[in-house]
């Protein structure tokens, strides 16, 4: 059995490395224009609708000349 505990700091202190990751963001978005990201599931398997549907809703966004902006949530 795992012994791991979720530290949570306070928000007082978790403000300022928001801030930064958020002005990270910014500045390295800012040469990027507009764009389109879309959020989702990492847990949907390859075989779901949902899946294709979201291959699709890229592909079609691509094909019409639009940035799309893809990310990654750490855990």
């Amino acid at each position: 059995m795992s012994n791991n505990k979720i530290i949570r700091l306070p928000a007082s202190e978790q403000i300022p490395t928001i801030s930064a990751e958020l002005q990270h963001a910014a500045d390295t978005l800012q040469e990027v224009g507009f764009g389109i990201s879309v959020f989702g599931s990492a847990r949907i398997p390859p075989n779901h609708k949902y899946y294709k549907l979201a291959q699709d809703l890229g592909k079609r966004l691509a094909e019409a000349g639009l940035m799309l902006i893809a990310g990654v949530a750490l855990a």
